[in-house]
């Protein structure tokens, strides 16, 4: 069955915040896929909604609702549906974060169909073709240290046979690039969701990315693409301190490509203090000489309305 046949994915972008507390980043993130043209932005938040300006900020924007996460409730649910017994126990017992946010961010697709994205991201054009499968995957580009590491197949270029692509373009260089989990969508109940949920169990000694890694080297569904990193851009933690660093202003435009749909960056203590110097008037005034508040500033307008009241 050809990609074209599969059912939409919704338009409905899904968040996750576990913190008590939303900071102006994650808050640019919501705001960047409200404005992206989502005909839903939910924030799945753990606990009573935090009261602040970030809350009252996202409460006026158009197409964004909050929705309070019972996690027990999801996982189980998901586990009768579906017949992986262990699922929440390895949720509960895990002490591998990375697989628990897979599975947590894979059950809630599971259950309600969307696209799943980090608040380390930022959403700067609509999701197109991108929805026209069951599933589809980001992927971040490979060291020449991570390809000499392993032999797997999902480092290499004929990894991308699922990739959608337009003939007509001119053919971009080989490369070596692997699926991350950060950003992906399904329709709700994709078989690949549940292959995907019963493999973290059953390996749940190996790398959240190995086990999906693993898995879509072995699919045969065209319904299932990863999508090259120039339209999913993902920065690895030493690359995504480019994002808060200074740049020319004329050199702003060249840092992202110019058909990347999404933004996303892995948060680390590195990237941490930058974060939490973000706000509206740090936006305002960055706009024109640092590629994050550049972004934010264009593709999370909304923002504007803060800093000119």
């Amino acid at each position: 069955m050809s990609a074209s046949h599969h059912p939409l994915i919704p338009s409905v972008a899904h968040f996750i915040f576990p913190e008590r507390k939303i900071v102006w980043p994650r808050a640019f993130a919501v705001a960047s896929a409200a404005q992206a043209g989502m005909e839903q932005v939910i924030v799945h938040h753990a606990g009573e909604l935090p009261a602040g300006p970030q809350t009252d900020f996202l409460q006026s924007l158009e197409r964004v609702a909050f929705r309070r996460l019972d996690k027990t409730t999801l996982l189980r649910g998901v586990e009768e549906k579906t017949g992986i017994h262990g699922l929440s126990q390895l949720y509960t017992l895990s002490p591998d974060q990375e697989t628990r946010n897979c599975i947590l961010s894979a059950a809630l697709i599971h259950a309600h169909g969307g696209i799943f994205l980090t608040p380390e991201t930022l959403m700067i054009a609509p999701f197109l073709h991108e929805r026209t499968g069951s599933v589809f995957f980001g992927s971040r580009r490979v060291s020449i240290t991570e390809r000499s590491l392993t032999l797997s197949r999902a480092f290499r270029p004929d990894f991308m046979k699922h990739t959608r692509s337009n003939a007509k373009k001119t053919p971009r260089r080989s490369s070596a690039f692997a699926p991350v989990y950060p950003v992906f969508g399904a329709v709700a109940g994709a078989p690949f969701l549940t292959q995907w949920l019963r493999a973290l169990v059953e390996d749940h000694n190996l790398q959240a990315e190995i086990v999906l890694r693993g898995l879509l080297e072995k699919n045969t569904d065209t319904g299932v693409i990863v999508y090259p990193p120039d339209t999913m851009y993902s920065l690895s933690s030493r690359s995504a301190l480019r994002l808060f660093r200074r740049s020319a202003s004329k050199r702003l435009p060249s840092l992202v490509p110019k058909g990347a749909r999404v933004v996303h960056w892995k948060a680390s203590p590195a990237t941490k203090p930058h974060e939490t110097r973000i706000s509206p008037d740090h936006v305002m005034n960055h706009a024109y000489c640092q590629p994050y508040s550049a972004l934010v500033w264009n593709h999370a307008s909304a923002v504007k309305k803060i800093v000119y009241l």
